[in-house]
């Protein structure tokens, strides 16, 4: 073989070794960059990572603030994917909520001051909406909670609500209230913070969020439910394991909900002359109640959010 075709063949394999290694590179320097990126948040995505890299860079020609929270879904269930992206700037501790299709964006909440336990989260009914929950040291204050849906690649407000944040726990929407639980005989006020859970639906019709409404019913009423009997001797007994012979006397209230539960409230007098709030919430379905007993702090309210107003 002649030394003219072994150099041509020298340099057509040195030719395709460095375009192996310049793609190897350029594999892995991707893979770095899409990683990076996704670090320090979560993400909720049908999408390829290389459709979530588009609006995370994207987001970078907006605003200096860093990526929080990403939502990137169809929205509108016509087959065009979406995303919200809640940014903070680390140092001030400011956040902003954005919504970008593949052809606008819009900040949709201006800078604001929370805690970094500021979210976005999927909520699933209908259609996919944002749940934005903004964090606050003082909780009854200055937390807020807002849901955004989208129509025609607009983000809208459906919702907001003051002095809650809701969390979703199997598919449902709920929130805590806040209340005092314990009385001392020496003060007038009611001390001891306590929270209570509370459940809450999305209204498909009317696009909200609406409280599975109570009613009170009385003594007579209670124990006219199935299985009323064992229930208040497992709530008596956990009474009575918990404060053993100090106790004076026990109030009861009843509360029946739409979403086939019922809260037992009740406050135990002890012979030192505190008071003290629980409550217990079991299942209440055809009038049967559940009998098993979980002791709680505090009383529910017939309705969480009158208390927000």
């Amino acid at each position: 073989m002649s030394r003219k075709i072994l150099l041509e063949l020298n340099i057509l394999l040195m030719f395709v070794l460095f375009a192996c290694g310049c793609n190897r590179n350029h594999v892995e320097s991707t893979a770095s960059n899409t990683t990076s990126w996704q670090e320090g948040y979560s993400t909720y995505s049908n999408e390829s990572e290389d459709k979530n890299l588009d609006y995370a860079e994207e987001i970078k020609k907006l605003t200096n603030k860093e990526i929080h929270d990403i939502l990137i879904d169809d929205f509108e269930n016509n087959g065009e994917e979406d995303a919200f992206i809640l940014v903070k700037d680390k140092k001030e501790g400011a956040f902003e909520l954005w919504f970008l299709t593949p052809d606008s964006n819009e900040k949709i909440v201006d800078s604001f001051i929370a805690e970094n336990d500021t979210s976005i989260e999927m909520l699933e009914e209908d259609k996919k909406y944002c749940l934005l929950n903004v964090a606050q040291t003082r909780q009854n204050d200055e937390m807020w909670a807002a849901i955004y849906g989208v129509s025609g690649r607009k983000a809208e407000k459906l919702f907001s609500k003051k002095k809650l944040n809701f969390f979703i726990e199997n598919g449902e929407l709920y929130a805590y209230n806040g209340s005092y639980s314990v009385l001392e005989p020496e003060f007038d006020e009611w001390m001891s913070l306590s929270e209570q859970k509370y459940h809450f639906r999305w209204d498909r019709k009317q696009k909200t969020v609406v409280e599975y409404e109570a009613k009170v019913i009385s003594e007579e009423q209670f124990s006219n439910l199935s299985k009323s009997d064992k229930l208040k001797e497992n709530i008596n007994r956990a009474i009575q394991k918990k404060y053993a012979d100090n106790i004076k006397d026990i109030e009861y209230a009843y509360l029946i909900r739409e979403d086939d539960s019922a809260d037992i409230n009740f406050i135990v007098t002890l012979k030192d002359g505190s008071r003290h709030k629980h409550h217990v919430t079991v299942s209440e379905k055809n009038n049967i109640l559940e009998t098993d007993v979980h002791l709680l702090d505090g009383n529910k309210e017939e309705s969480f959010m009158k208390t927000l107003n």
